[in-house]
């Protein structure tokens, strides 16, 4: 993507591709910490930045990682993102719907099916991590965090994290 666009911005992609990009102070669901969400009602596209959220991690990550990410690569990071569901509501098609759907359970001759829809996340935080260089998926930030808040153990992410 960025051969497309070398010298391009995201913030520039996103103005180029009609993507409204707008800092917010909350988002819905904010029990989710949203960071950044995606928004498409018809032709219109709007990315919604969470800035007080995005100001937490980078302040939160900062005895995390080294380097650390500061505030605004925080902020790229979510908008490559989003930059990639917009992507798969405009030209790829949904991930989720590459794949075929699989049993959840069944019954004798019945059987329900659906499709994997995390596999859309894997795929947009894999985007933004090539996009910008990073040497990790940045979901990595979020698992961080959940240690930080004593809602993970560190063995188990650090079982997560090793080559399989």
């Amino acid at each position: 993507m960025r051969d497309r666009f070398p010298e391009a911005s995201l913030w520039d992609l996103a103005e180029a591709w009609g993507v409204e990009v707008s800092w917010d102070t909350a988002l819905p669901a904010a029990h989710l910490r949203i960071r950044a969400l995606y928004e498409r009602t018809g032709e219109r596209s709007r990315i919604r930045l969470n800035r007080a959220l995005i100001a937490e991690t980078a302040a939160r990550l900062r005895f995390c990682l080294d380097p650390p990410p500061d505030e605004e690569l925080v902020a790229v990071t979510a908008l490559a993102h989003e930059l990639f569901h917009h992507l798969e509501e405009t030209e790829l098609g949904l991930l989720s719907h590459r794949l075929e759907p699989v049993p959840v359970w069944k019954v004798g001759p019945w059987q329900v099916n659906r499709r994997i829809q995390r596999v859309r996340e894997v795929g947009a935080h894999a985007f933004a991590s090539a996009l910008l260089g990073l040497p990790y998926l940045p979901n990595l930030w979020d698992y961080l965090l959940l240690v930080e808040e004593g809602k993970m153990d560190p063995a188990a992410l650090w079982t997560a994290v090793q080559p399989q």
